[in-house]
Protein backbone atom coordinates (compact mmCIF):
# COMPACT_ATOMS: atom_id res chain seq x y z
CA UNK A 1 0.00 0.00 0.00
CA UNK A 2 -0.29 2.21 -1.98
CA UNK A 3 -0.81 -0.04 -5.03
CA UNK A 4 -1.53 0.49 -8.65
CA UNK A 5 -3.02 -1.72 -10.84
CA UNK A 6 -2.62 -1.46 -14.91
CA UNK A 7 -3.72 -3.72 -17.59
CA UNK A 8 -0.79 -3.87 -20.10
CA UNK A 9 -2.39 -4.90 -23.00
CA UNK A 10 -5.02 -1.41 -22.47
CA UNK A 11 -4.50 0.89 -25.94
CA UNK A 12 -4.33 3.93 -23.65
CA UNK A 13 -1.69 4.79 -21.06
CA UNK A 14 -1.98 7.35 -18.53
CA UNK A 15 0.81 9.37 -16.59
CA UNK A 16 0.10 11.43 -13.41
CA UNK A 17 2.31 14.19 -12.32
CA UNK A 18 1.92 15.93 -8.42
CA UNK A 19 3.58 19.32 -9.00
CA UNK A 20 3.99 21.91 -6.70
CA UNK A 21 5.39 25.76 -8.08
CA UNK A 22 4.77 29.18 -6.09
CA UNK A 23 2.99 30.42 -8.63
CA UNK A 24 0.22 28.01 -8.77
CA UNK A 25 0.38 26.41 -5.80
CA UNK A 26 -0.33 22.60 -5.77
CA UNK A 27 -1.32 21.19 -8.96
CA UNK A 28 -2.04 17.80 -10.90
CA UNK A 29 -0.57 17.16 -14.32
CA UNK A 30 -2.95 14.47 -16.30
CA UNK A 31 -2.22 12.59 -19.47
CA UNK A 32 -3.98 10.34 -21.24
CA UNK A 33 -2.25 9.14 -24.47
CA UNK A 34 -3.96 6.31 -26.78
CA UNK A 35 -3.50 5.89 -30.61
CA UNK A 36 -5.68 5.93 -32.75
CA UNK A 37 -5.50 3.42 -35.29
CA UNK A 38 -3.45 -0.57 -35.41
CA UNK A 39 -0.59 1.18 -37.38
CA UNK A 40 -0.46 4.09 -34.14
CA UNK A 41 0.23 6.87 -36.98
CA UNK A 42 -2.40 8.90 -35.01
CA UNK A 43 -2.24 9.32 -31.05
CA UNK A 44 -4.37 11.45 -29.46
CA UNK A 45 -3.16 12.86 -26.10
CA UNK A 46 -5.40 14.50 -23.73
CA UNK A 47 -3.58 16.76 -20.63
CA UNK A 48 -5.95 17.69 -17.93
CA UNK A 49 -4.32 20.22 -15.50
CA UNK A 50 -5.82 21.00 -11.96
CA UNK A 51 -4.21 24.06 -10.18
CA UNK A 52 -4.80 25.36 -6.34
CA UNK A 53 -4.70 29.23 -7.48
CA UNK A 54 -5.23 29.54 -10.92
CA UNK A 55 -8.25 26.97 -11.95
CA UNK A 56 -8.40 23.68 -14.73
CA UNK A 57 -6.81 23.89 -17.81
CA UNK A 58 -7.48 20.89 -20.30
CA UNK A 59 -5.56 20.52 -23.54
CA UNK A 60 -6.12 18.47 -26.53
CA UNK A 61 -3.37 16.88 -28.76
CA UNK A 62 -3.90 15.17 -31.80
CA UNK A 63 -0.13 14.07 -33.32
CA UNK A 64 0.57 12.12 -36.25
CA UNK A 65 3.41 10.36 -37.95
CA UNK A 66 3.56 8.29 -41.26
CA UNK A 67 7.25 7.79 -42.45
CA UNK A 68 6.53 5.43 -45.14
CA UNK A 69 3.83 8.88 -46.13
CA UNK A 70 6.74 11.33 -45.57
CA UNK A 71 4.09 12.96 -43.15
CA UNK A 72 4.54 14.09 -39.58
CA UNK A 73 2.24 16.90 -37.95
CA UNK A 74 0.65 17.62 -34.60
CA UNK A 75 -2.36 19.94 -33.67
CA UNK A 76 -2.76 20.87 -29.91
CA UNK A 77 -5.02 22.93 -27.74
CA UNK A 78 -4.50 24.34 -24.64
CA UNK A 79 -6.06 26.43 -22.28
CA UNK A 80 -7.69 27.63 -18.95
CA UNK A 81 -9.85 30.21 -17.07
CA UNK A 82 -7.26 31.82 -14.76
CA UNK A 83 -8.38 32.74 -11.80
CA UNK A 84 -5.21 34.67 -10.84
CA UNK A 85 -3.78 36.51 -13.81
CA UNK A 86 -1.32 38.76 -11.48
CA UNK A 87 0.82 37.40 -8.86
CA UNK A 88 1.49 40.95 -7.34
CA UNK A 89 0.67 44.68 -8.36
CA UNK A 90 4.03 45.12 -9.44
CA UNK A 91 3.45 42.39 -11.89
CA UNK A 92 0.22 43.70 -13.03
CA UNK A 93 1.76 46.96 -13.80
CA UNK A 94 4.00 45.37 -16.05
CA UNK A 95 1.65 42.96 -17.67
CA UNK A 96 -1.82 44.30 -17.80
CA UNK A 97 -1.21 46.08 -21.42
CA UNK A 98 -1.35 42.77 -23.07
CA UNK A 99 -2.79 40.34 -20.30
CA UNK A 100 -6.30 41.79 -19.47
CA UNK A 101 -8.96 38.63 -19.87
CA UNK A 102 -8.63 35.77 -17.44
CA UNK A 103 -9.35 33.31 -20.57
CA UNK A 104 -5.82 32.17 -21.90
CA UNK A 105 -4.50 29.68 -24.56
CA UNK A 106 -2.27 28.35 -27.03
CA UNK A 107 -3.28 26.90 -30.54
CA UNK A 108 -0.65 25.49 -32.38
CA UNK A 109 -0.40 23.53 -35.62
CA UNK A 110 2.94 22.06 -37.03
CA UNK A 111 2.85 20.07 -40.46
CA UNK A 112 5.67 18.75 -42.56
CA UNK A 113 4.98 16.62 -45.68
CA UNK A 114 7.57 15.36 -48.20
CA UNK A 115 5.30 15.47 -51.30
CA UNK A 116 7.68 13.58 -53.80
CA UNK A 117 11.49 12.90 -53.72
CA UNK A 118 11.97 16.83 -54.39
CA UNK A 119 9.03 18.26 -52.94
CA UNK A 120 8.37 19.08 -49.45
CA UNK A 121 6.13 21.16 -47.64
CA UNK A 122 6.00 22.58 -44.38
CA UNK A 123 3.51 24.54 -42.09
CA UNK A 124 4.33 26.15 -38.31
CA UNK A 125 1.88 28.57 -36.55
CA UNK A 126 0.99 29.44 -32.75
CA UNK A 127 -1.58 31.64 -31.93
CA UNK A 128 -1.98 32.84 -28.06
CA UNK A 129 -3.83 34.67 -26.21
CA UNK A 130 -0.81 36.84 -24.52
CA UNK A 131 2.54 36.92 -24.42
CA UNK A 132 3.23 35.56 -21.00
CA UNK A 133 1.34 32.52 -21.39
CA UNK A 134 4.20 30.14 -22.66
CA UNK A 135 6.39 31.06 -19.42
CA UNK A 136 3.57 30.88 -16.73
CA UNK A 137 2.09 27.20 -18.30
CA UNK A 138 4.46 25.51 -20.73
CA UNK A 139 7.90 26.64 -19.55
CA UNK A 140 9.67 23.90 -21.69
CA UNK A 141 8.40 25.31 -24.59
CA UNK A 142 8.99 29.04 -23.79
CA UNK A 143 12.60 27.73 -23.31
CA UNK A 144 12.53 26.44 -27.03
CA UNK A 145 11.14 29.31 -28.41
CA UNK A 146 10.10 32.44 -26.40
CA UNK A 147 8.43 33.77 -29.83
CA UNK A 148 6.90 31.02 -31.96
CA UNK A 149 7.39 31.40 -35.78
CA UNK A 150 4.54 31.36 -38.26
CA UNK A 151 5.56 30.39 -41.01
CA UNK A 152 4.11 28.17 -44.39
CA UNK A 153 6.77 26.99 -47.20
CA UNK A 154 7.15 24.70 -50.03
CA UNK A 155 10.34 23.80 -51.42
CA UNK A 156 11.87 22.00 -53.92
CA UNK A 157 15.18 20.26 -54.86
CA UNK A 158 16.79 19.52 -58.43
CA UNK A 159 19.98 18.46 -59.74
CA UNK A 160 20.66 22.67 -60.30
CA UNK A 161 18.88 24.73 -58.40
CA UNK A 162 16.72 24.82 -55.09
CA UNK A 163 14.10 26.66 -55.28
CA UNK A 164 11.18 27.52 -52.56
CA UNK A 165 7.88 29.79 -51.98
CA UNK A 166 7.44 30.43 -47.98
CA UNK A 167 5.45 33.09 -46.08
CA UNK A 168 6.22 34.55 -42.45
CA UNK A 169 3.48 36.25 -40.87
CA UNK A 170 2.88 37.99 -36.77
CA UNK A 171 -0.43 36.34 -36.01
CA UNK A 172 0.20 37.67 -32.09
CA UNK A 173 0.21 41.67 -32.38
CA UNK A 174 2.16 41.82 -28.54
CA UNK A 175 5.41 40.57 -30.27
CA UNK A 176 7.61 42.59 -32.18
CA UNK A 177 8.28 40.32 -35.96
CA UNK A 178 9.71 40.78 -39.33
CA UNK A 179 6.65 39.63 -41.77
CA UNK A 180 7.98 37.96 -45.21
CA UNK A 181 4.55 38.05 -46.94
CA UNK A 182 5.57 36.03 -49.53
CA UNK A 183 9.25 35.17 -50.45
CA UNK A 184 10.51 33.47 -53.84
CA UNK A 185 13.89 32.25 -53.65
CA UNK A 186 16.15 30.08 -56.09
CA UNK A 187 19.47 28.59 -55.22
CA UNK A 188 21.90 27.77 -57.54
CA UNK A 189 24.73 25.81 -55.89
CA UNK A 190 28.31 25.91 -57.02
CA UNK A 191 28.46 23.93 -60.57
CA UNK A 192 30.69 23.97 -63.55
CA UNK A 193 29.71 25.69 -67.02
CA UNK A 194 30.20 23.10 -69.45
CA UNK A 195 33.68 21.72 -70.00
CA UNK A 196 34.85 24.99 -69.21
CA UNK A 197 37.04 25.63 -65.98
CA UNK A 198 34.59 28.08 -64.39
CA UNK A 199 32.33 27.46 -62.01
CA UNK A 200 28.67 29.62 -61.33
CA UNK A 201 27.13 29.88 -58.42
CA UNK A 202 23.67 31.89 -57.33
CA UNK A 203 21.00 32.82 -55.15
CA UNK A 204 18.45 34.82 -55.97
CA UNK A 205 15.02 36.00 -53.95
CA UNK A 206 12.27 38.57 -54.18
CA UNK A 207 10.21 39.22 -51.32
CA UNK A 208 7.79 41.39 -49.69
CA UNK A 209 9.17 42.80 -46.00
CA UNK A 210 7.48 44.38 -43.31
CA UNK A 211 8.46 45.14 -39.95
CA UNK A 212 5.95 45.31 -36.94
CA UNK A 213 6.29 46.06 -33.80
CA UNK A 214 3.99 45.62 -30.47
CA UNK A 215 0.83 47.17 -30.24
CA UNK A 216 1.19 50.22 -28.55
CA UNK A 217 4.59 51.02 -29.73
CA UNK A 218 5.39 53.87 -30.77
CA UNK A 219 8.21 53.19 -33.45
CA UNK A 220 6.76 53.33 -36.61
CA UNK A 221 6.21 50.38 -39.03
CA UNK A 222 8.23 50.15 -42.29
CA UNK A 223 8.32 48.02 -45.09
CA UNK A 224 9.38 47.53 -48.90
CA UNK A 225 9.60 44.99 -51.39
CA UNK A 226 13.42 43.75 -52.19
CA UNK A 227 14.32 41.96 -55.32
CA UNK A 228 17.89 40.41 -54.55
CA UNK A 229 20.33 38.74 -57.70
CA UNK A 230 23.62 37.99 -56.33
CA UNK A 231 25.57 36.06 -59.17
CA UNK A 232 29.44 34.61 -58.50
CA UNK A 233 31.99 33.12 -60.92
CA UNK A 234 35.23 30.58 -59.51
CA UNK A 235 37.76 29.96 -61.31
CA UNK A 236 39.42 27.21 -59.20
CA UNK A 237 43.36 25.64 -59.88
CA UNK A 238 45.92 23.73 -58.34
CA UNK A 239 49.53 24.63 -58.92
CA UNK A 240 52.80 22.70 -57.83
CA UNK A 241 50.59 19.67 -57.19
CA UNK A 242 49.79 21.17 -53.81
CA UNK A 243 48.91 25.16 -53.68
CA UNK A 244 44.82 25.49 -54.05
CA UNK A 245 43.78 29.10 -55.61
CA UNK A 246 40.54 29.84 -56.28
CA UNK A 247 39.93 33.82 -57.88
CA UNK A 248 36.15 35.01 -57.69
CA UNK A 249 34.22 38.07 -59.28
CA UNK A 250 30.56 38.74 -58.60
CA UNK A 251 27.72 41.04 -58.58
CA UNK A 252 25.09 41.65 -56.72
CA UNK A 253 21.85 43.87 -57.71
CA UNK A 254 19.14 44.68 -55.31
CA UNK A 255 16.21 46.35 -55.58
CA UNK A 256 14.01 48.78 -53.15
CA UNK A 257 10.56 49.65 -53.89
CA UNK A 258 11.18 52.07 -50.29
CA UNK A 259 14.65 52.95 -48.38
CA UNK A 260 15.19 54.48 -45.63
CA UNK A 261 16.49 57.74 -46.64
CA UNK A 262 19.36 60.18 -46.26
CA UNK A 263 20.53 62.40 -43.05
CA UNK A 264 20.51 66.06 -44.22
CA UNK A 265 21.35 69.15 -42.27
CA UNK A 266 18.77 71.43 -43.30
CA UNK A 267 18.40 75.63 -42.13
CA UNK A 268 15.33 76.03 -40.23
CA UNK A 269 14.43 79.45 -39.12
CA UNK A 270 12.46 79.49 -35.42
CA UNK A 271 10.45 81.96 -32.75
CA UNK A 272 11.84 82.03 -29.60
CA UNK A 273 10.74 83.89 -26.25
CA UNK A 274 14.13 85.57 -24.51
CA UNK A 275 13.53 84.72 -20.92
CA UNK A 276 14.42 87.91 -19.73
CA UNK A 277 12.07 90.08 -21.70
CA UNK A 278 9.71 88.11 -22.41
CA UNK A 279 10.08 89.19 -26.38
CA UNK A 280 9.77 87.02 -29.09
CA UNK A 281 12.93 86.73 -31.50
CA UNK A 282 13.44 84.98 -34.96
CA UNK A 283 16.63 83.08 -34.88
CA UNK A 284 18.48 81.04 -37.80
CA UNK A 285 19.73 77.07 -36.90
CA UNK A 286 19.91 74.24 -38.14
CA UNK A 287 18.06 70.80 -38.03
CA UNK A 288 18.97 67.76 -39.21
CA UNK A 289 16.11 64.95 -40.87
CA UNK A 290 15.88 62.39 -42.59
CA UNK A 291 15.02 63.10 -46.17
CA UNK A 292 12.84 60.53 -47.02
CA UNK A 293 13.91 57.51 -50.20
CA UNK A 294 12.71 56.73 -53.34
CA UNK A 295 12.91 53.21 -55.06
CA UNK A 296 16.57 52.69 -55.47
CA UNK A 297 18.63 49.88 -57.51
CA UNK A 298 21.71 49.08 -55.50
CA UNK A 299 24.84 47.45 -57.33
CA UNK A 300 27.68 45.95 -55.29
CA UNK A 301 30.17 44.16 -57.39
CA UNK A 302 33.02 42.64 -55.44
CA UNK A 303 36.26 40.21 -56.87
CA UNK A 304 38.60 38.03 -54.55
CA UNK A 305 40.63 35.08 -54.34
CA UNK A 306 41.06 32.69 -51.85
CA UNK A 307 43.73 30.48 -51.34
CA UNK A 308 45.32 27.46 -49.14
CA UNK A 309 47.02 23.98 -49.14
CA UNK A 310 47.57 21.31 -46.57
CA UNK A 311 50.87 19.29 -45.31
CA UNK A 312 50.42 16.46 -42.93
CA UNK A 313 52.98 13.84 -40.96
CA UNK A 314 52.20 10.95 -39.36
CA UNK A 315 53.97 10.75 -36.23
CA UNK A 316 52.92 7.13 -35.46
CA UNK A 317 51.54 3.95 -36.94
CA UNK A 318 51.20 2.30 -34.06
CA UNK A 319 48.23 2.08 -31.30
CA UNK A 320 48.38 4.72 -29.02
CA UNK A 321 45.97 5.91 -26.21
CA UNK A 322 43.52 7.50 -28.34
CA UNK A 323 43.60 5.41 -31.18
CA UNK A 324 45.58 3.35 -33.71
CA UNK A 325 48.16 5.83 -35.57
CA UNK A 326 48.35 9.43 -34.81
CA UNK A 327 48.42 11.73 -37.87
CA UNK A 328 48.93 15.52 -37.82
CA UNK A 329 48.12 17.84 -40.39
CA UNK A 330 47.88 21.84 -40.53
CA UNK A 331 46.10 23.86 -43.18
CA UNK A 332 47.47 27.58 -43.65
CA UNK A 333 44.96 29.61 -45.82
CA UNK A 334 44.09 33.21 -46.83
CA UNK A 335 41.19 34.64 -48.23
CA UNK A 336 41.18 38.25 -50.01
CA UNK A 337 37.70 40.28 -50.73
CA UNK A 338 37.21 43.66 -52.11
CA UNK A 339 34.04 45.21 -52.70
CA UNK A 340 33.48 48.87 -53.36
CA UNK A 341 31.42 51.14 -51.75
CA UNK A 342 28.11 50.30 -53.67
CA UNK A 343 25.74 53.60 -54.82
CA UNK A 344 23.18 52.95 -52.08
CA UNK A 345 24.87 52.78 -48.48
CA UNK A 346 23.40 49.97 -45.55
CA UNK A 347 22.38 53.17 -43.78
CA UNK A 348 19.86 54.44 -46.57
CA UNK A 349 18.42 50.87 -45.88
CA UNK A 350 15.49 49.70 -43.78
CA UNK A 351 17.13 46.89 -41.64
CA UNK A 352 15.87 43.52 -42.20
CA UNK A 353 18.74 41.31 -42.48
CA UNK A 354 22.24 40.28 -44.17
CA UNK A 355 21.27 41.31 -47.39
CA UNK A 356 20.57 45.05 -45.94
CA UNK A 357 23.99 45.10 -44.46
CA UNK A 358 25.68 45.13 -47.40
CA UNK A 359 28.52 47.76 -47.75
CA UNK A 360 31.82 48.10 -48.25
CA UNK A 361 34.48 45.36 -47.98
CA UNK A 362 38.26 45.31 -48.47
CA UNK A 363 40.13 43.61 -46.67
CA UNK A 364 42.14 40.38 -46.35
CA UNK A 365 41.51 36.89 -43.74
CA UNK A 366 44.74 35.01 -42.80
CA UNK A 367 44.26 31.49 -40.66
CA UNK A 368 45.62 28.35 -40.07
CA UNK A 369 43.49 25.41 -39.31
CA UNK A 370 45.25 22.48 -37.30
CA UNK A 371 44.13 18.24 -37.30
CA UNK A 372 45.28 15.72 -34.97
CA UNK A 373 43.68 12.55 -36.08
CA UNK A 374 43.65 8.45 -35.52
CA UNK A 375 41.70 5.52 -36.55
CA UNK A 376 39.38 3.82 -34.56
CA UNK A 377 36.73 0.95 -34.85
CA UNK A 378 33.15 1.56 -35.37
CA UNK A 379 31.08 0.62 -32.78
CA UNK A 380 28.77 -0.75 -36.00
CA UNK A 381 29.85 -1.28 -39.03
CA UNK A 382 26.12 0.28 -40.52
CA UNK A 383 25.97 2.75 -38.43
CA UNK A 384 25.40 5.87 -40.08
CA UNK A 385 27.46 9.07 -40.00
CA UNK A 386 25.48 11.75 -38.03
CA UNK A 387 25.13 15.07 -40.10
CA UNK A 388 26.49 18.57 -39.48
CA UNK A 389 23.63 19.37 -37.43
CA UNK A 390 23.69 16.14 -35.24
CA UNK A 391 24.98 16.71 -31.39
CA UNK A 392 28.47 17.57 -31.53
CA UNK A 393 29.04 14.78 -28.48
CA UNK A 394 28.49 12.27 -31.21
CA UNK A 395 29.75 14.30 -34.07
CA UNK A 396 32.79 12.52 -36.48
CA UNK A 397 34.56 13.66 -39.07
CA UNK A 398 32.76 10.92 -41.17
CA UNK A 399 36.04 9.90 -42.95
CA UNK A 400 36.59 6.12 -43.38
CA UNK A 401 39.85 3.57 -43.41
CA UNK A 402 39.33 0.01 -44.13
CA UNK A 403 36.62 -2.13 -43.58
CA UNK A 404 34.84 -0.98 -40.03
CA UNK A 405 37.35 1.56 -39.51
CA UNK A 406 37.05 5.40 -39.39
CA UNK A 407 39.16 8.37 -39.15
CA UNK A 408 38.48 10.94 -36.33
CA UNK A 409 39.57 13.67 -35.71
CA UNK A 410 40.98 14.20 -31.94
CA UNK A 411 41.42 17.82 -32.33
CA UNK A 412 39.97 20.63 -34.97
CA UNK A 413 41.65 24.14 -34.41
CA UNK A 414 40.71 26.92 -36.73
CA UNK A 415 42.22 30.23 -35.86
CA UNK A 416 42.14 32.92 -38.11
CA UNK A 417 42.02 36.98 -38.29
CA UNK A 418 41.03 39.82 -40.59
CA UNK A 419 42.71 42.82 -41.75
CA UNK A 420 40.70 45.84 -43.23
CA UNK A 421 42.37 47.63 -45.91
CA UNK A 422 39.73 49.71 -45.89
CA UNK A 423 37.32 49.84 -43.32
CA UNK A 424 33.79 51.47 -41.91
CA UNK A 425 33.65 54.19 -39.55
CA UNK A 426 33.22 51.59 -36.49
CA UNK A 427 35.24 49.22 -37.59
CA UNK A 428 39.08 48.85 -36.79
CA UNK A 429 41.70 48.10 -39.11
CA UNK A 430 42.44 44.82 -37.14
CA UNK A 431 39.79 42.73 -36.46
CA UNK A 432 39.39 39.96 -33.52
CA UNK A 433 42.19 37.37 -33.40
CA UNK A 434 38.87 34.22 -33.37
CA UNK A 435 39.26 30.61 -32.57
CA UNK A 436 37.29 27.91 -33.58
CA UNK A 437 38.51 24.76 -31.28
CA UNK A 438 36.76 21.00 -31.07
CA UNK A 439 38.41 18.15 -29.16
CA UNK A 440 37.81 15.11 -28.73
CA UNK A 441 40.29 13.01 -26.86
CA UNK A 442 37.92 9.93 -26.03
CA UNK A 443 34.39 8.34 -27.15
CA UNK A 444 33.29 9.77 -23.44
CA UNK A 445 34.97 13.09 -23.55
CA UNK A 446 33.71 16.12 -25.75
CA UNK A 447 35.46 19.84 -25.64
CA UNK A 448 34.65 22.74 -27.80
CA UNK A 449 35.43 26.33 -27.67
CA UNK A 450 35.38 29.49 -30.04
CA UNK A 451 36.54 32.89 -28.80
CA UNK A 452 37.30 36.28 -30.10
CA UNK A 453 39.99 38.66 -28.85
CA UNK A 454 40.48 42.23 -29.82
CA UNK A 455 43.12 43.63 -30.05
CA UNK A 456 42.68 47.71 -29.55
CA UNK A 457 40.55 47.21 -26.77
CA UNK A 458 42.81 44.42 -25.20
CA UNK A 459 39.99 42.54 -24.14
CA UNK A 460 37.65 39.20 -25.13
CA UNK A 461 34.83 40.00 -26.84
CA UNK A 462 33.71 36.43 -26.68
CA UNK A 463 34.08 33.15 -25.40
CA UNK A 464 31.85 30.04 -25.57
CA UNK A 465 32.89 26.63 -24.44
CA UNK A 466 31.03 23.60 -23.64
CA UNK A 467 32.55 20.15 -22.20
CA UNK A 468 30.66 16.94 -21.89
CA UNK A 469 31.67 13.96 -19.85
CA UNK A 470 29.85 11.01 -19.67
CA UNK A 471 30.73 7.25 -18.57
CA UNK A 472 29.43 3.88 -19.89
CA UNK A 473 26.52 3.29 -17.57
CA UNK A 474 24.93 6.96 -18.72
CA UNK A 475 26.28 8.77 -16.25
CA UNK A 476 27.37 12.09 -17.84
CA UNK A 477 28.67 16.02 -16.85
CA UNK A 478 27.94 18.60 -19.10
CA UNK A 479 29.53 22.63 -18.18
CA UNK A 480 28.26 25.27 -20.67
CA UNK A 481 29.66 28.67 -20.42
CA UNK A 482 28.50 32.14 -22.42
CA UNK A 483 30.50 35.13 -22.44
CA UNK A 484 30.00 38.54 -24.19
CA UNK A 485 31.49 41.50 -23.62
CA UNK A 486 28.98 43.93 -21.71
CA UNK A 487 25.96 41.37 -22.23
CA UNK A 488 26.31 38.50 -20.79
CA UNK A 489 28.28 36.38 -18.83
CA UNK A 490 26.78 32.63 -18.07
CA UNK A 491 27.49 29.20 -16.96
CA UNK A 492 25.57 26.38 -16.85
CA UNK A 493 26.36 22.37 -15.37
CA UNK A 494 23.84 19.94 -15.68
CA UNK A 495 25.31 16.67 -13.60
CA UNK A 496 23.73 12.79 -14.42
CA UNK A 497 24.40 10.07 -12.37
CA UNK A 498 23.57 6.34 -12.70
CA UNK A 499 25.20 4.31 -10.23
CA UNK A 500 23.09 1.32 -11.66
CA UNK A 501 20.93 1.90 -14.24
CA UNK A 502 17.81 1.34 -11.46
CA UNK A 503 18.79 4.87 -10.48
CA UNK A 504 19.00 8.08 -12.08
CA UNK A 505 19.81 11.57 -10.07
CA UNK A 506 19.58 14.36 -11.83
CA UNK A 507 21.54 17.77 -10.94
CA UNK A 508 21.52 21.30 -13.00
CA UNK A 509 22.60 24.73 -12.16
CA UNK A 510 22.50 28.68 -14.12
CA UNK A 511 24.51 31.11 -12.76
CA UNK A 512 24.88 34.85 -13.91
CA UNK A 513 27.98 35.34 -13.16
CA UNK A 514 28.34 39.72 -13.65
CA UNK A 515 25.15 39.89 -11.56
CA UNK A 516 26.66 37.39 -8.80
CA UNK A 517 23.24 35.57 -8.96
CA UNK A 518 21.96 31.85 -9.21
CA UNK A 519 19.46 31.96 -12.10
CA UNK A 520 18.08 28.69 -11.39
CA UNK A 521 18.72 25.43 -10.28
CA UNK A 522 17.07 21.61 -10.02
CA UNK A 523 17.08 18.17 -8.59
CA UNK A 524 15.75 14.97 -9.19
CA UNK A 525 15.37 11.15 -9.11
CA UNK A 526 13.86 8.33 -10.82
CA UNK A 527 13.87 5.14 -9.93
CA UNK A 528 13.15 2.23 -12.48
CA UNK A 529 11.31 -1.54 -11.09
CA UNK A 530 10.87 -3.94 -13.79
CA UNK A 531 8.19 -2.76 -15.24
CA UNK A 532 7.50 0.87 -13.59
CA UNK A 533 9.14 3.89 -12.98
CA UNK A 534 8.79 7.04 -10.68
CA UNK A 535 10.38 10.14 -9.83
CA UNK A 536 10.46 13.08 -7.57
CA UNK A 537 12.24 16.62 -8.47
CA UNK A 538 12.63 20.17 -7.33
CA UNK A 539 13.29 23.20 -9.19
CA UNK A 540 13.79 26.97 -7.99
CA UNK A 541 13.88 30.55 -9.97
CA UNK A 542 14.51 33.11 -7.72
CA UNK A 543 12.65 36.39 -8.28
CA UNK A 544 14.83 39.42 -9.22
CA UNK A 545 12.35 42.03 -10.97
CA UNK A 546 10.18 44.38 -7.99
CA UNK A 547 7.67 42.41 -6.43
CA UNK A 548 8.41 39.27 -8.05
CA UNK A 549 8.62 35.74 -5.81
CA UNK A 550 10.84 33.11 -6.14
CA UNK A 551 9.70 30.10 -8.18
CA UNK A 552 9.44 27.07 -6.70
CA UNK A 553 8.24 23.53 -8.36
CA UNK A 554 7.81 20.00 -7.00
CA UNK A 555 6.87 17.29 -8.96
CA UNK A 556 6.54 13.63 -8.61
CA UNK A 557 5.94 11.19 -11.48
CA UNK A 558 4.87 7.36 -11.80
CA UNK A 559 4.79 6.02 -15.14
CA UNK A 560 5.01 2.43 -17.09
CA UNK A 561 8.67 1.61 -18.70
CA UNK A 562 7.17 0.62 -21.68
CA UNK A 563 5.74 3.91 -22.36
CA UNK A 564 8.28 6.02 -24.00
CA UNK A 565 6.48 9.79 -22.73
CA UNK A 566 7.08 8.94 -19.47
CA UNK A 567 11.03 9.06 -17.71
CA UNK A 568 13.00 11.57 -15.45
CA UNK A 569 12.66 14.91 -16.25
CA UNK A 570 9.18 14.33 -18.26
CA UNK A 571 7.29 17.40 -18.74
CA UNK A 572 8.40 21.02 -16.88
Amino acid sequence: SPFWYRDLEARGRWSVEPWYRSRHGVYVRARYTVPLDERRIFLSRTHMHAYQDRGFALGQDLRWNAPAQGMRGEVRVFGLDDRRIYASDEEKERREVFLEDSFRYRLHLRHNQTLTDRDRFFLETTYLSDPFFLEDFLRSEHRSAPQPDNRIGLTHRADAFTASLSAQVRLNDFYRAQERLPEVQLRIPRLQLGDSPFYYEGDHSGVSLRRVFPRGSEEEEFDTVRLDSYHRFFYPGRYFGFLSVTPRAGLRATYYSRTYGRLETVPRTVVQTDPETGEDEIVDTEETVRIPGSAELRLAPEIGVDSSYKAFKVLTERPVRWGDGLRHMVEPYGDYAWRPKPNVRARELYPFDAIDRVDLNHRVRLGVRNKLQTRRARRSADMAVPSEGADPAHRRSGQTSGAGREILDLVDADVFSTFRIESLRDENFLGPLEADVRLRPSRRVYLQFDAAYVFEESEIDRFNARSIFSTADGSSLEIEYRYQAQRRNLVSTTWTFRPRHAWSLEAFHRLDLDEGKLVEHGYGFARRHSCVGWGLGVRHEPGFEPGERDDFRFWAQIWLLADPAGGLGAGG
